[in-house]
């Protein structure tokens, strides 16, 4: 038997982290024109983004420094 669909009487908070608003320094990675993760050194993101590039070849790939 299925169970009825019930709504929460609250909503729940999102813990949601966005690269683009917190990234305050480091090497951030840029795929198809989103922010996606932050590095702490510019090797770290260098080889990520060459990961990425072998697995999804049509990726759009930018590499952003922050200071």
């Amino acid at each position: 038997m299925k169970k009825p669909l019930t709504m929460p009487e609250e909503a729940q908070p999102r813990n949601i982290t966005r690269a683009d608003l917190v990234l305050a320094e480091g090497f951030g990675l840029e795929v198809d024109g989103r922010m996606k993760t932050v590095f702490p050194t510019l090797a770290a993101a260098q080889k990520r983004a060459r990961d990425l590039k072998a697995e999804f070849p049509m990726l759009q790939i930018k590499g952003r420094l922050e200071e």
